[in-house]
């Protein structure tokens, strides 16, 4: 049987709008550079005995200690109209990322728990682990 993880890495403190501060067990596993993904733990899947667990961010690390790790928002570029002045020199955009909405029938939403605020105690794993921080809580319900 396959080593089970240990998932213990929370949001510490909250240092502005982009920085956080996580602390617990797997920082060590944690290098600068590497994403991690803040959790919501939302209601349990309808006829599943698991929760619903979406990502509500996505951070980078921007430095490690042996006692906590400092995480921030991902920097990315944007296409923006540039003002007049810019407009005259011949530079009229800047980079932007969008996304298109879904077509959803408003009446079957459930509320998305990744639109919550990222808190203090949130969970924290490293991108790409979602399935088995699930699998892990799936072990921890009693049965």
């Amino acid at each position: 049987m396959p080593e089970q993880k240990s998932f213990g890495m929370t949001i510490s403190q909250l240092l502005d709008k982009t920085t956080v501060v996580i602390a617990g067990n797997g920082i060590d596993q944690l290098s600068v550079g590497d994403r991690v993904s803040v959790l919501a733990i939302g209601p349990k899947v309808h006829g599943l005995t698991v929760p619903l667990i979406v990502p509500k961010a996505e951070l980078e690390v921007d430095a490690v200690t042996k006692y906590y790790v400092i995480a921030r928002s991902p920097q990315y570029e944007t296409l923006v109209d540039t003002g007049i002045g810019a407009a005259l020199a011949g530079m009229t955009k800047q980079k932007v990322l969008r996304r298109d909405q879904l077509r959803i029938d408003e009446k079957e939403l459930i509320g998305n728990p990744a639109l919550a605020s990222i808190t203090v105690g949130d969970p924290v794993v490293p991108t790409g682990e979602l399935s088995e921080f699930v699998d892990y809580l799936a072990a921890k319900q009693p049965t």
